[in-house]
């Protein structure tokens, strides 16, 4: 609960950000609200982009939305029936709040919390929206640093749905 907690008051104390990350872009540019100073980190597809995380994605066929980031740690949701628990890779996950939501620059997105512990025992809590994708995320016990929470700063971000960019994408919808 502390960590959800923690999640939901990073994402409503965040300014406003430039929304630069165009929907279903090969990289994703996510804000670090844990330090300010450090600035952001992009999760990219591309394996010839320095300076940034090498991410790659389930298929779109499969039966999950999946973002498998380099070094090792997977965040997965089924596409299909949601369970309280659930495995995926040697990574399990437990459903926190299926019903949860909050606003990202004054829009309320809605979508769900859940916790992964991979084979190492470190984990992570992340939100996860069936529209628009993997939002935002909190490493709790990964390289044993203190907890990093990265929010994206688009609307859309990995494993988001065509629609999202039909609604927008990375633009405000104002």
């Amino acid at each position: 609960m502390r960590l959800r907690n923690s999640l939901k008051a990073a994402m409503v104390a965040l300014p406003l950000l430039a929304l630069t990350t165009p929907a279903l872009a090969e990289d994703w540019t996510f804000f670090r609200a844990t330090d300010l100073r450090r600035g952001g980190v992009i999760l990219t597809t591309d394996r010839n982009v320095t300076h940034a995380i090498e991410v790659t994605l389930c298929e779109q066929r499969a039966a999950f939305d999946c973002l498998r980031v380099s070094g090792g740690f997977t965040l997965a949701v089924p596409k299909a029936r949601l369970l309280p628990q659930w495995e995926f890779e040697g990574t399990r996950y437990q459903l926190l709040d299926d019903k949860a939501g909050f606003y990202l620059l004054g829009k309320k997105v809605d979508g769900m919390y859940v916790r992964a512990i991979n084979g190492k025992g470190e984990e992570a809590v992340f939100f996860y929206s069936p529209v628009r994708g993997f939002l935002a995320f909190q490493w709790v016990t990964v390289l044993g640093e203190r907890p990093m929470i990265f929010i994206a700063t688009g609307w859309c971000g990995p494993a988001a749905q065509a629609s999202c960019a039909q609604r927008g994408g990375g633009r405000d919808e104002r």
